[in-house]
């Protein structure tokens, strides 16, 4: 009996994450293109990986917003080079973000506590980013520093964008769900 109930909390966990992952997947689909420099968009996957860690904890909603994040930049020509980092970095920040909403259960108003998570992991994910964008323009493509730090600031910009973007539609359907006893 043990083995069973085991068995299907297995099932259970690979059932949550591969769906919710793929909800990481479509939600990116919706997106607004911005080609000014580098290939970027505006778009509702963030919202998603949040939305993932806020349902799931740090490591389901990790591996949630990295798989279905992955899939997106594999399956599209002008993401595929940076599907590694995408993982890792969307991995991170709904890890962090679900490890933020653990630790401060103790303000017990889920919505602060999932705006505060939720932003700070976005800065983190930002950071991660920002500086994967340093490297690769300044040091990879020999970039000058002038012209990486405007794109960089362009970057900054777009990421912001989205996080405020992320931080409002995730909170809003946390809450929806949770109304709905999801």
């Amino acid at each position: 009996l043990k083995e069973l109930i085991f068995l299907n909390e297995k099932i259970k966990n690979i059932v949550s994450v591969s769906s919710m992952a793929a909800v990481v997947l479509a939600a990116t689909y919706i997106h607004i293109p911005v080609f000014i420099g580098t290939n970027t968009m505006v778009h509702l996957g963030n919202a998603a990986c949040l939305l993932a860690a806020f349902l799931l904890g740090p490591v389901k909603g990790g591996l949630s917003a990295g798989i279905g994040s992955f899939l997106f930049d594999i399956l599209n020509p002008l993401f595929i080079m940076s599907s590694p980092f995408t993982f890792l970095f969307k991995f991170v920040m709904a890890f962090v973000c679900g490890h933020f909403k653990n630790a401060f259960k103790f303000l017990k108003k889920e919505t602060l506590i999932n705006l505060i998570s939720g932003f700070l992991a976005s800065v983190i994910y930002t950071l991660l980013h920002l500086f994967k964008g340093f490297v690769v323009n300044r040091v990879i493509l020999g970039m000058t520093l002038e012209s990486t730090i405007v794109l960089l600031c362009r970057s900054a910009i777009i990421s912001g964008i989205n996080t405020a973007v992320s931080l409002t539609v995730a909170t809003v359907l946390s809450i929806v769900l949770k109304k709905l006893k999801f």
